[in-house]
């Protein structure tokens, strides 16, 4: 299976193999267009050709647009960070092995980083200002007992529906059996029956 991904530093080439049922199940199953969190390996070159960039698939997962914006915000700062540490070894002239290919290999100098630099000024435009203080506010276990309240009902939850809800706002499994341990263990919720939650 095949797909694009447009982020705002470009689109890159998403191919899923036949061997990963469940991310091929999971990209299906999308009401287009929606926001993704994808991890996988890098394809570059070759016959996606210079510049261009492809991800074999590993995990796909739908988020929201508040998830998005923090992603965005929190790359474009380490991104800034790397391209400050780049520039100093150049104008230093202290290259580590790193840097050496960097300069050598990819012909990184800078001009180049600075091109780099206004990508990244390009790529936070699309971040809501006002979101993205909600982005540095975001506490997943509100966001959890949120979920718990508002779809609960009298029956309640079970845990596998929370996981599913929380994967919107980018949480995996394991985080939401944290925040829901931590939760029960504070009393906000509990456990009418096995796997099923209500709160208290």
């Amino acid at each position: 299976m095949k797909a694009r991904l447009a982020d705002p530093t470009g689109v890159f080439e998403l191919y899923i193999d036949r061997g990963n049922m469940s991310a091929a199940d999971t990209l299906d199953s999308f009401d287009l267009p929606c926001f993704v969190s994808v991890t996988g390996e890098v394809l570059n070159g070759g016959q996606w050709g210079i510049g261009q960039c492809a991800v074999r698939v590993g995990g796909i997962r739908e988020i929201d647009r508040l998830v998005r914006d923090a992603w965005v915000l929190r790359t474009a700062d380490l991104t800034l960070q790397r391209l400050e540490r780049i520039r100093e070894a150049i104008m230093c002239q202290k290259h580590d092995a790193l840097t050496e290919s960097l300069v050598t290999i990819h012909h990184v100098d800078i001009p180049r980083l600075k091109s780099m630099a206004l990508l990244v000024k390009e790529a936070i435009r699309v971040v809501d200002r006002e979101q993205a203080s909600e982005a540095e506010e975001w506490d997943p276990a509100a966001v959890i007992l949120g979920i718990i309240r508002d779809h609960g009902g009298k029956a309640g939850i079970t845990l596998e529906e929370v996981a599913r809800k929380a994967a919107r706002h980018g949480m995996s499994a394991p985080e939401v059996e944290k925040v829901v341990l931590s939760l029960l263990q504070e009393d906000e919720c509990y456990q009418p029956s096995r796997g099923v939650l209500k709160p208290l």
